[in-house]
């Protein structure tokens, strides 16, 4: 997708991005790690930031699945390990991971693989979520 980034501009456009992470709604802050992890660009403060926007008291029950999903994706991609964002996932697949798509279940086990994850609790709700709808996934998903 990319051949060469300019890598001094992307700092320069996480500086600017930065200050404006406590206002960005879930899909903003998800689509920010996501272009960063398109990019190959790890920058730890970024996601720690994002991280931490997520996880604030009024906006974590907000938060979509989906934008929970992408954000850990994207950590995984980068292979950073965020405590925080893996710790808000973990809340949500054991409290109910029959929400999460699909797809959104596939990032899940893609990001926690990536990332070394051996919870054994957090696989297990990712088993049963998946095994649930087996019969309804495409082979893609299901690998």
């Amino acid at each position: 997708f990319f051949k060469w980034v300019p890598i001094p501009l992307v700092h320069r456009c996480a500086n600017k991005i930065r200050p404006h992470l406590q206002r960005m709604d879930d899909k903003n802050l998800a689509l920010v790690a996501l272009s960063f992890a398109r990019m190959k660009v790890p920058d730890k403060q970024l996601i720690k930031k994002i991280g931490e926007a997520c996880a604030e008291s009024e906006k974590f029950p907000h938060i979509s699945n989906r934008s929970l999903a992408l954000i850990l994706y994207s950590c995984g991609k980068l292979s950073l390990r965020d405590r925080l964002i893996l710790q808000m996932t973990s809340e949500r697949i054991l409290r109910d991971a029959s929400n999460f798509s699909d797809v959104s279940l596939s990032q899940v086990a893609h990001a926690l693989g990536r990332l070394l994850v051996r919870d054994v609790p957090v696989w297990r709700g990712l088993i049963d979520a998946t095994l649930e709808r087996a019969e309804n996934q495409t082979p893609q998903h299901l690998s």
